[in-house]
Formats: structure tokens, sequence, C-alpha cells
């Protein structure tokens, strides 16, 4: 059954009273929450931001090292990026940097100029690591140099677009000094 009082929606469900409350939130309030969640709840890792997953036989929920640690951590830039031209906050451009830097680490990491890698997986971390790839085929994991890491090397346009829309914003908004010739110049190799 379901019910409503005022702003909260009461659902009765077999497994337990689900309540759903509306809180009116500013932009700001919003950002904080979703940032204490992306910390609390173990998504951020490596400068990278993480999706997490069910794992049955730990009975908790863990990272996924995927397909689109790229895409998510570009998103994270430019919205660190967004926040520092906004806020001049230097937590902020703080963040938007260590998101900067990891994801140069994805191209550095393959030893390929412009290519970056879609994850990194620390050899022996807890979590999934991505076992499929694009078009149905079997992930592609590489070993570094140093035995330390495995990059996932089957890079999509959607990973590369997230790169140039990330870096873009974080050149235009947060980067300064030598930053900003790391940035064109990772533009520049990707291109």
């Amino acid at each position: 059954d379901v019910a409503v009082a005022g702003f909260t929606v009461y659902a009765a469900t077999d497994r337990g009273l689900g309540i759903v409350e509306y809180l009116p939130f500013t932009m700001q309030q919003k950002a904080a929450y979703y940032e204490r969640h992306l910390v609390e709840w173990g998504q951020k890792r490596l400068g990278f931001i993480h999706k997490l997953e069910w794992d049955d036989g730990l009975k908790e929920f863990v990272r996924e090292i995927s397909d689109n640690d790229g895409g998510y951590s570009g998103d994270y830039l430019a919205a660190q990026s967004y926040r520092y031209a906004v806020t001049k906050e230097p937590v902020a451009r703080q963040e938007a940097v260590n998101t900067f830097q990891a994801l140069r680490w994805l191209e550095a990491v393959t030893a390929i100029p412009g290519f970056p890698a879609r994850a990194v997986w620390a050899k022996g971390e807890r979590g999934h690591q991505a076992r499929h790839g694009s078009g149905g085929y079997a992930a592609e994991w590489h070993d570094t140099k140093d035995g330390r890491f495995e990059w996932k090397g089957d890079t999509s346009s959607d990973e590369i677009c997230s790169h140039f829309y990330a870096t873009s914003i974080f050149l235009d908004l947060a980067a300064q000094g030598e930053e900003a010739r790391q940035a064109r110049n990772h533009l520049a190799r990707m291109a």
C-alpha cells in the first residue's frame, strides 16, 4: 500500500516500510551530499570514481574497476572544475587537479602516446575487475612494466570523449601553470 502525508510518501512492501521524504536542497547541499557518499561508500580510489556492485560472496558492495572509470572520473573532473569556477573553493580545485592527474595516468600507464586505458587495477586489490570488453569481447587487461598494476586496453570512443570534454573544461576553468601545459599536451596527444 502507499500513503502520502504532506511531503512524505510511505510505501508498505512485503519486505518492510519504505519512506520517501521531500527535502528541499540547494545545488551546493546536493553536491555535498553526493561528495560525502563518494568518500563514505569507497567510490573514490587512486584519483578515480567508481561504481559499486554487490558481491555475493562478501555480502557487501565493492568497487567495480570497469569500462567506465575514465568516463566517470571525467564527469567528476568537469563537475569539480565547474565548482571551482563558481565557488573558488581550494578543495574543489584540488579535487579537479587530482582527478586530472588520474586521467593523465590512464594514458601514461599504457605507454602508447594519446591512448588512455579505460581503467587501472592494482594487483591483489579487493573489488571486481571487469571481465567484459567492448562489443561483447572479453576484457583486454595488460600488465604494467613494474607488475603492480593492470590496465584495461579496449578503450572506446565514449571514454575518449570524456577525456576531451573533462580536460578542456579543466583547462578553461581550473588548471593553473604546469597543469595547463599538461592539459593542452594531453588533448594534443589524443587528437
